[in-house]
Order: structure tokens, then sequence, then C-alpha cells
């Protein structure tokens, strides 16, 4: 694995969400592929587009825990993948305090 790489701590879901995407995206931005994040190769375009994406989506799959894998297993490209972490771990802050409230009631 690259050395850039081992810097970036591997996503464990929402409790590092926020750094790891912040990571990820000046990680990707670097390497040059951080405007796959927003843009789906097309079909007509060079196969070199496509490995680009392709690499990218690899590097996002490297850099999570094994049990955040299974939101990554359909992602056909890196943008699908960046969407459904988004889903899955951005932390929502109504739903979050929704959720805390209820952690709250439940110790009493």
């Amino acid at each position: 694995m690259e050395t850039n790489m081992l810097s970036i701590q591997k996503l464990v879901g929402r409790k590092n969400y926020a750094v790891w995407k912040t990571q990820m995206k000046f990680y990707l931005i670097h390497e040059e592929l951080g405007h796959l994040i927003e843009k789906i190769p097309s079909e007509g375009e060079a196969t070199a587009g496509r490995k680009r994406d392709t690499k990218a989506l690899n590097k996002i799959g490297l850099l999570v825990q094994p049990q955040c894998l299974i939101h990554l297993q359909n992602a056909k490209t890196i943008k699908a993948a960046w969407e459904v972490l988004t889903k899955a771990f951005e932390d929502k802050v109504i739903n979050r305090r929704c959720t805390l409230l209820g952690k709250l009631f439940d110790k009493k």
C-alpha cells in the first residue's frame, strides 16, 4: 500500500466518518482523482477515464474497515461509493439528536 494511504485512518463508521471523508477527499484530489466523486465517466469516455474511476474506487475500498464494505459491495463507480457512504454515515443533526435522546431515556 502507498505511504500516502497509510496516514489515513480507515473508516470505522459514523464515529470517524467526518475526518475520514475530509482526508479521503484531499487524498483523491492529490492523486488527481477527486473530480470523479462528482462525475461518472460516460460510456463514450476513453478507457483511461474508467480505469481512473476504478482506481479511485479501489482506494476507497482499501481505506474502510471490513464492516463498512457491505455498503460498497454494489458500487460500480467512485461516485456511487461516495454517495452510499455519505448516506450511511454522514451525521444528520436532527436524526443524531433523536438517537441520542432515545439512548438517554433508555438509560433511566
